[in-house]
């Protein structure tokens, strides 16, 4: 499913309930968007899917938090993670081309030094003028107990954002099930 209400200045309100965990939810520019619906948008669960709205900062269910475009976690008990980033345009870039979102995780191991990288994911980004949040879900590298801590970097492939803030929401089964 794919829901684009870009530009959509006047909107305030989305229905609140609907499951879509392969929506990518367009609500780029939507700044009269009430706080309900905001909370709907936010709380909405992903596996393929994405959203994209106005806001300047990481809501405070994202219980681990980075400034910058890196966020390094204990290796958790669970696998899946739901992950919201602050993104700023980078106005000097002029070209209205779809931006794209790079996501790695690393797994550090206490017991060497090398790392354990796991593949890149890329996520296409409608332009935005001012500060987003992007908000989609992730899940861990293959469970392997000599991983203590897992680290998430964000990047711009065409340097046309910067990333303000990421957090992190690490998923349970009960988060899961409702």
């Amino acid at each position: 499913m794919f829901l684009s209400a870009n530009d959509c200045e006047s909107l305030k309100s989305v229905s609140c309930h609907f499951y879509a965990p392969n929506a990518q939810l367009n609500f780029t520019n939507c700044f009269e968007l009430k706080q309900q619906a905001r909370r709907a948008i936010i709380r909405q669960s992903f596996l393929n899917g994405w959203a994209l709205l106005p806001g300047r900062e990481v809501p405070a269910e994202f219980d681990h938090r980075a400034r910058g475009s890196s966020l390094t976690l204990p290796y958790p008990a669970s696998s899946r993670f739901k992950i919201c980033l602050v993104i700023g345009p980078n106005h000097q870039v002029r070209d209205y081309r779809v931006s794209q979102l790079l996501c790695s995780r690393i797994g550090k191991c206490e017991l060497h030094l090398s790392s354990i990288n796991e593949a890149i994911r890329f996520y296409r980004i409608p332009r935005f003028p001012t500060e987003h949040l992007f908000i989609f879900h992730s899940d861990c590298i293959e469970e392997d107990q000599s991983i203590s801590e897992t680290v998430f970097e964000f990047s711009s492939k065409l340097h046309d954002f910067e990333i303000v803030e990421c957090g992190v929401q690490i998923s349970t089964d009960e988060m899961e099930r409702s």
